[in-house]
């Protein structure tokens, strides 16, 4: 486990090690204090106890890398606390434009660690923050920076990112509209299994956006995709999203 979570950490240039202590120390004295601690508090408490085992010796060239293990924990708490909150507003329990106190400090919480976990690199707080910036859950909508978290997580190589990405350029969403670009990005996800991004391959390939206009190979890629939702090569982030929303 150790050796999967800080090889999933590329660390983005120019920025120094996260500072947990800022994200975690002020929450789980209380939290763990409380015998009526909720899930989010809870999860965030544990976390913390592991963090202060770990943060004196995370700058120390022996324990270099606890550092990435860290990020993963980081990641991991955000995602659940945004998960919570997400699960509740689905049972129409809360309101994304009318957070209670407590919530909204949770979903600020949630948005300071994932942002904190992707500017450490890590691929999937990247991917879930560009979600924030999107839709504008705990963060203020800005789709500059939603196709900036999409687009770092999609050079890394994940191919649901890079899908969105192609989406991006090619409607010029949070960025400059290109056809070219975005068959670029659409090719990288359709090479990893992904049926939504074919099926844009063949759409750019028969309207001759981005690429040369070829019929037949429209229908090569159409025939490709098909194939790969019939293996059930679906995006998995966003159905990972509506699966985990309803149990946490």
């Amino acid at each position: 486990f150790i050796q999967e979570c800080v090889g999933s950490v590329a660390p983005a240039r120019g920025h120094s090690p996260p500072r947990f202590d800022l994200l975690f120390r002020h929450r789980s004295a209380s939290c763990l204090a409380s015998p009526h601690r909720n899930s989010v508090d809870h999860s965030i408490a544990m976390t913390s106890g592991t963090i202060d085992t770990f943060s004196a010796n995370a700058d120390s060239r022996e324990h270099a890398g606890y550092s990435g293990i860290l990020v993963c924990l980081l990641y991991d708490t955000g995602l659940v606390a945004y998960f919570s909150i997400l699960s509740k507003v689905k049972r129409g329990e809360l309101r994304w434009d009318s957070l209670p106190p407590g919530p909204q400090r949770d979903m600020t919480e949630a948005a300071t660690m994932l942002t904190e976990a992707a500017q450490q690199g890590h691929m999937l707080a990247q991917l879930w923050l560009a979600e924030l910036y999107e839709s504008g859950h705990g963060l203020a909508v800005d789709l500059t920076q939603g196709f900036r978290w999409m687009h770092a997580a999609a050079i890394q190589g994940h191919a649901d990112a890079q899908y969105e990405v192609g989406l991006a350029f090619e409607h010029g969403r949070g960025t400059n509209k290109s056809y070219a670009k975005a068959f670029e990005f659409y090719h990288r996800a359709s090479l990893q299994g992904n049926p939504l991004a074919t099926y844009s391959v063949g759409l750019l390939y028969e309207s001759g956006c981005g690429v040369d206009a070829d019929p037949a190979k429209a229908i090569e890629w159409y025939a490709i995709s098909a194939s790969q939702d019939a293996r059930g090569g679906l995006p998995c982030w966003r159905s990972e999203r509506s699966f985990t929303a309803e149990f946490v």
